[in-house]
């Protein structure tokens, strides 16, 4: 072979390889790229503005005064004292529920009628004249009387002489005109519960 052969087979050689490697860089370049981790995009860094030396003092200082106000709180429930507010709330509960004991004890139930001059009045003095009876006067009384409305006892009797209070009762009493005895009813949730015949 000679040498002009040689230079040519190098030639084309070259050439072929030169264009394999060309046809190989174009396909990379035209295939879809996956980013790896060195390529992604770190966020980017939010902005703040940066506060002053006032308002961060201001901050440190309101704080500060939360901190202290939580921990004496916390002291005052382990310790089971009660704050000043809770203290005074409880005081004025106290003088409310007085305040409402006193009004119920000193004015009929709302919505009562009080015009009735009561009809019957004089049937609460009058006793029983059985020389030996079953029943004492009070339980008689009350049986004849139970379950009675306040509205009822008002229109049948009229406004009592005094009104009483005490926990959960409601206490009407009858004065007998120019005798040392009265008629006494016991109300319970606006019914009568209890009647019976104080003797002064």
């Amino acid at each position: 072979m000679d040498t002009r052969t040689i230079w040519a087979v190098l030639a084309g050689g070259a050439c072929a390889t030169a264009g394999a490697g060309l046809v190989m860089l174009i396909r990379a370049e035209q295939a879809p790229r996956v980013a790896g981790p060195e390529q992604v995009a770190a966020p980017r860094p939010v902005e703040v503005a940066p506060l002053d030396r006032v308002e961060l003092a201001a901050l440190v200082d309101e704080l500060r005064r939360l901190r202290e106000e939580l921990a004496s709180r916390r002291e005052a429930v382990v310790a089971g004292a009660p704050t000043p507010a809770s203290d005074t709330l409880q005081g004025e509960i106290r003088e409310l529920r007085a305040l409402v004991e006193r009004r119920a004890a000193l004015a009929p139930a709302p919505g009562l009628d009080l015009s009735s001059k009561g009809p019957r009045r004089a049937e609460l003095f009058v006793r029983s004249t059985d020389p030996e009876p079953e029943i004492g006067e009070d339980e008689r009384l009350s049986k004849k009387f139970r379950l009675w409305s306040q509205q009822r006892v008002l229109d049948e009797f009229g406004v009592p002489d005094q009104v009483e209070t005490s926990e959960r009762t409601l206490r009407w009493v009858y004065e007998e005109p120019q005798a040392a005895t009265a008629t006494v009813f016991n109300f319970v949730e606006g019914h009568a519960a209890y009647v019976w015949v104080n003797d002064n």
